[in-house]
């Protein structure tokens, strides 16, 4: 049976004796085979010790040796080297720092409220009678006689 660490935060399975078991993350079991097939492609368990890939074994290529300016076939001391020479920092240099916001550039104090959408207070509601839309019909410049002959349909859809 296998012994793996556990890297999910919870797993629950069965044993050869047909208990239900619980496992919590960092747990160090000896799992038997059927278990770690079935949890093993979920990526329920964490790398083997002898999996783990140390830096050393890492092997760069020639394309980052190129970008950080050495030649292609450089070694691999070189371009870690160079490498870490790109990354560092100059404890020396001058930190930026934005400038700040003078004096005399303005700054927005008070916002003005949008003005309000102009809208008749007069105009009568869908829902209102037909008189209503005939009287506000008059009030905009149509003929009494006109007005009286259209239906509140015809009313609202002139008026809008």
């Amino acid at each position: 049976m296998p012994i793996r660490t556990v890297a999910h935060s919870v797993i629950r399975w069965t044993d050869i004796d047909g208990v239900r078991r619980e496992s919590l993350f960092g747990d160090v079991v000896d799992f038997p085979d059927a278990v770690v097939e079935k949890f093993e492609r979920h990526g329920a368990f964490a790398p083997d010790v002898d999996d783990v890939v140390e830096p050393e074994d890492v092997v760069l290529s020639g394309a980052l040796a190129e970008r950080l300016g050495l030649p292609a076939d450089a070694d691999q001391a070189s371009i870690l080297a160079a490498l870490d020479d790109a990354l560092a920092v100059d404890p020396a240099a001058e930190p930026v720092v934005p400038e700040p916001v003078s004096e005399t550039q303005p700054v927005a104090t008070t916002v003005e409220p949008a003005p309000a959408p102009k809208s008749d207070p007069a105009k009568p509601k869908p829902t209102d009678l037909v008189k209503v839309w005939e009287d506000y019909a008059v009030e905009k410049g149509f003929d009494r006689k006109e007005a009286e002959k259209m239906s509140k349909t015809d009313l609202i859809a002139a008026l809008s």
